[in-house]
């Protein structure tokens, strides 16, 4: 079901608590209230839908809770913004220094995005360099804003920038995951200083985390020799971040409910699956994500200290693979557009006048 019955809105348009008065249906009329209803986190737990529908002389009232469902993968649709490689909600800056002088062994890297790219505000994909210009950026894709000004990736033809209207940004469910970790994952009841300390066994595909991680040093025993998915219900951090998190290629996704922030991630930040934060990921080094990118604002650059250790830095590459949906838990994921209807069931007049049953 795309869009909530009666409403004409679309879940991400639904304010705390909208209604629908006497709308014509045939030979009568029907009136709609639906309010969201939240968990003990404050996080979205479905809506509460109250229909009175009057034909003739009689008049019912239904009453239905719904849940959004995870996506998960084909034959459904992603939402929207999952559709791109790289997406900001607000604002998106790529860019590398390119080494010293802009010669030789000391170039870095250069940005490549496998695939589309968008961002509902500024949109800069760059080169930085001293004297001598590297090549462009490569795109595959399209780049996309809701204005043409904002696009200004080096490199990129015209026809391949594109107004779009305001895309939202996705919604992680993370009550979904704090469940799933409970019953069959890790479930870590505050912040965690170091993941490797936590003696995480194979079969431990999702740990989620009631606060923040923290990731100092090398963190190959905590995230890089297993696939699994990291969930902070809160900010996640890394500072010199030498061995790039994920250097063995696995499965890792890493999402938080605030900030993704690395500060010196010389060798660079790789995560094999979905890297993505409700606020924002800043990075001063490069970072390599296979499967997707998201964020409300992303900045991700090679920063001096990256530049001048050109050989050693990670890529400045970002893929967009839709299985990587497969790579989340059974239950776990972003959710859509589509519901389920959880309960439904005739009321009395009284529920409608209170608005609650």
């Amino acid at each position: 079901m795309n869009r909530l019955i009666g409403t004409g809105l679309a879940p991400e348009e639904i304010p705390p608590a909208v209604s629908k008065r006497d709308a014509p249906f045939h030979n009568g009329s029907y009136s709609v209230r639906v309010k969201e209803r939240l968990n003990e986190f404050g996080e979205n737990a479905g809506y509460t839908v109250l229909s009175k529908g009057r034909c003739g002389g009689e008049e019912k009232v239904v009453g239905a809770l719904l849940k959004q469902l995870p996506w998960d993968g084909p034959p459904e649709p992603a939402p929207h913004a999952l559709r791109f490689a790289v997406y900001a909600e607000r604002n998106l800056s790529l860019r590398t220094l390119s080494g010293l002088l802009g010669l030789g062994l000391l170039n870095t890297h250069p940005i490549k995005v496998d695939g589309d790219v968008h961002a509902n505000g500024s949109l800069r994909i760059r080169h930085d360099y001293l004297l001598i210009k590297p090549p462009p950026p490569t795109v595959t894709g399209y780049a996309s804003s809701t204005a043409i000004g904002n696009i200004a990736v080096d490199g990129l033809d015209a026809g391949r920038k594109k107004v779009t209207p305001f895309i939202p940004k996705p919604a992680f469910d993370f009550d979904a995951a704090r469940k799933i970790a409970k019953a069959e994952g890790v479930y870590i009841p505050h912040s965690v200083l170091d993941i490797s300390l936590l003696g995480l066994a194979p079969k431990d595909k999702l740990i989620f985390i009631e606060g923040d991680l923290a990731l100092i040093g090398l963190d190959l025993l905590g995230l890089s020799l297993m696939d699994r998915t990291i969930v902070a219900n809160g900010n996640i951090t890394g500072l010199l971040e030498v061995g790039g998190v994920d250097l063995v290629r696995t499965e890792l996704n890493l999402i938080a409910k605030k900030d993704i922030r690395f500060l010196g991630a010389v060798t660079g930040l790789q995560v094999g699956g979905v890297l993505f934060a409700e606020g924002d990921i800043a990075i001063d080094g490069h970072a390599e994500v296979t499967g997707y990118t998201g964020a409300r604002n992303i900045d991700i650059g090679g920063g001096i200290l990256s530049g001048l250790l050109g050989l050693l830095t990670g890529s400045m590459h970002f893929g967009h693979e839709l299985e990587y949906a497969g790579n989340f838990p059974p239950g776990a994921g972003f959710r859509t557009e589509r519901f389920l209807v959880v309960e439904r069931k005739e009321l009395d007049k009284a529920a409608w006048d209170k608005g609650a049953w």
